[in-house]
């Protein structure tokens, strides 16, 4: 994989965690808001890996908050992951709506959104090992350590599967060959004869004379 010949220089930093994307304001996050009728829940195990993410790939998405409700609309998880590793600052992007209902609209649409999402499987498998595990750790792609180990192996099988089919033996082709020679040799070719059937994969008839 090409590694960036620059150091990245990060927009501003929350506390001790580098924020990278777009904001408006750095907000302290037990002063935000969830909206109370969110109905995506976050599992401790997501939250988990979203507070390890957060904290060593720095912030890379701002927390979205209605400026006409003051909710949050797109990012609970990553409050709650803050929360959880206890940020001092999180980026926050302040937006306006005509509406409530266009507010509980994108609320909605942001979670749904990515359950649609299709996943290429063999693509996933064969760009998770293209990364290089002395550059970052795999647990930073938001897959964890067993989900990564059954891709990893889907990719070993499917290579294995291709040296086979290269190096497949095709069936033996019946070959007939007609061997003639002295009786007196018969004890010195015919051994001869069950080596070369051995070694070339052919079926060979033999006729003494």
């Amino acid at each position: 994989m090409k590694k960036h010949s620059q150091q990245v220089e990060a927009r501003a930093k929350a506390g001790d965690i580098s924020v990278y994307c777009a904001y408006d304001k750095l907000i302290k996050p037990e002063n935000l808001t969830g909206n109370p009728r969110n109905p995506n829940k976050h599992s401790e195990e997501q939250i988990k890996l979203l507070a390890h993410i957060i904290k060593n790939q720095g912030w890379r998405a701002p927390i979205t908050v209605s400026n006409q409700s003051g909710y949050i609309v797109r990012g609970h998880g990553r409050l709650a992951a803050a929360l959880q590793f206890g940020a001092e600052l999180v980026p926050v992007d302040y937006q306006n709506y005509n509406s409530e209902a266009e507010e509980w609209a994108d609320l909605i649409a942001d979670n749904r959104l990515s359950e649609l999402a299709e996943i290429d499987t063999e693509m996933l498998s064969k760009l998770i090992s293209d990364i290089n595990i002395s550059d970052i750790s795999l647990i930073l792609t938001g897959y964890n350590d067993s989900e990564i180990e059954n891709l990893l192996s889907s990719i070993a099988t499917e290579d294995d599967d291709v040296v086979l089919e290269k190096n497949e033996l095709k069936p033996y082709k019946k070959v007939h060959y007609l061997l003639s020679f002295d009786i007196n040799l018969h004890d010195i070719v015919l051994p001869k004869i069950e080596e070369i059937r051995s070694i070339v994969g052919v079926e060979i008839e033999s006729t003494l004379n």
